[in-house]
């Protein structure tokens, strides 16, 4: 399965701005800061658009790149790229 380039964009806005969000005393500072619910928000535009074993592999690249964008951010992408339709329309994912 693949995701849409639609769906890939936006997912990619919304992990930008949890990763943007995010700091390491959140939980102190916000006590109802759940990294999943954020990492589940960040996910819904692919919503059934990934098999299950590439949902996880996202979910995953997805958290580590909240916590830590400048890390996992060029894997996430990578990842990203290899499960979107059209992903040789644009192979570095940052538009032309």
């Amino acid at each position: 399965m693949s995701i849409t380039e639609e769906a890939r964009g936006e997912l990619a806005q919304r992990v930008a701005f949890s990763a943007f969000a995010y700091y390491p005393e959140i939980h102190a500072d916000e006590i109802a800061f759940d990294l999943q619910q954020e990492v589940s928000w960040c996910l819904e535009p692919a919503a059934g658009q990934l098999a299950d074993e590439d949902a996880r592999v996202v979910r995953d690249l997805v958290a580590r790149t909240i916590i830590d964008p400048t890390a996992y951010r060029e894997v996430l992408n990578d990842t990203l790229d290899s499960l979107t339709d059209d992903a040789d329309a644009d192979p570095d994912g940052h538009g032309e």
